[in-house]
């Protein structure tokens, strides 16, 4: 039982760390369409 408490719990920081990675791309494709748009 503390075994799959433990593994959704990791699970879900799992999927935390992929969203923020998702949101870090986003933004780096944002600054990139800036630069492009400024140049």
């Amino acid at each position: 039982m503390v075994f799959l408490i433990g593994n959704f719990i990791e699970r879900v920081e799992v999927k935390k760390l992929l969203r923020q990675k998702l949101n870090d791309e986003s933004v780096d494709k944002i600054k990139l369409e800036m630069i492009i748009l400024r140049s």
